[in-house]
């Protein structure tokens, strides 16, 4: 629930029980309460998806140098629309109810909060008023974007680097995850040939990308930990190294939008000195909650 509007004018959003998942639907009570006379062009009511980034330009001054400056915009994806009232008067003492039924779109985009990417859902309420500034209310959902089923259950994932010499893999129990929740897998070394190593380890990275103009991208390591010491494989042989990550929970799940993308990746990296690691990746799709 939601007041706002200054002296004049007060909006109470109401977008009943949460949170709401992809299909859920939406029934918005919207209530406009005028304690003076006021004009407007028209009000209405959105729901939208609302991204803000940061990208990256190459500028050319005057002396012709070129420079790399960062900007911050944004993008408002409208999903639903609706016009409470047209051009007229609002008179003094006015209240008003309007019911509106929308529905989470079924391919919602989670709510995202990172470095160079924030997304979030949004009801909008806009008082237009012309040749005067308009007055505008916004409350933001709470919305849950669960794992779908769809990329994968229990077994062995990766690409190696090195797949002649040590292909490695990862074995997991599913390939889609919540935050909060922890990883129980297993990276296993099948020897093509005699290998060693001088340490065994697994990182967990989120990557943010902006596809706009020269783009942006922000990496940062979740987690990273040695999971073994020095290994010895003489061909043929194989070894299997269990691990466990946790998964962080701070509202960065995975996204792909028009506007950027966040993806999750898993890693396994024998350690080499002097000498290129062995890695094996595999991407992971992480959920911001679960079904209800």
């Amino acid at each position: 629930m939601f007041f706002g509007g200054g002296d004049k004018v007060a909006i109470e959003i109401d977008p009943g029980q949460g949170p709401f998942y992809p299909g859920s639907p939406l029934n918005v009570s919207i209530t406009l309460r005028s304690k003076k006379k006021v004009k407007v062009s028209e009000v209405r009511a959105v729901l939208l998806f609302h991204e803000q980034y940061r990208y990256k330009a190459v500028e050319e001054d005057d002396d012709g140098d070129r420079q790399t400056r960062v900007y911050t915009a944004h993008k408002d994806w409208e999903v639903h629309k609706d016009l409470l009232m047209g051009g007229e008067t609002i008179p003094g003492g006015f209240e008003q109810t309007y019911q509106l039924d929308w529905k989470i779109p079924e391919d919602a985009q989670p709510p995202y909060s990172g470095k160079v990417i924030q997304a979030k859902w949004l009801i909008k309420v806009t008082l237009d008023r012309k040749l005067r500034k308009d007055i505008n209310k916004e409350i933001e959902l709470p919305i849950i974007v669960p794992p779908p089923g769809t990329h994968g259950g229990a077994g062995e994932y990766g690409h190696a680097s090195h797949s002649d010499k040590a292909d490695m893999q990862l074995w997991l129990p599913r390939v889609e995850w919540v935050e909060g929740e922890t990883i129980e897998g297993k990276l296993k070394i099948y020897a093509h040939d005699n290998i060693s190593c001088n340490h065994v380890r697994i990182e967990l990275t989120r990557k943010e990308e902006v596809f706009r103009e020269n783009g942006n991208v922000f990496t940062v390591t979740e987690f990273k930990e040695r999971i073994s010491g020095g290994v010895k494989l003489r061909s043929g042989e194989t070894s299997e190294i269990p691990f466990s990550i946790a998964i962080p929970k701070k509202g960065c799940p995975t996204l792909d939008t028009p506007v950027g993308r966040v993806t999750w990746t898993l890693k396994g990296i024998m350690s080499r000195r002097l000498r290129k690691d062995f890695t094996v990746t595999q991407e992971i799709f992480v959920y911001n909650g679960s079904k209800a």
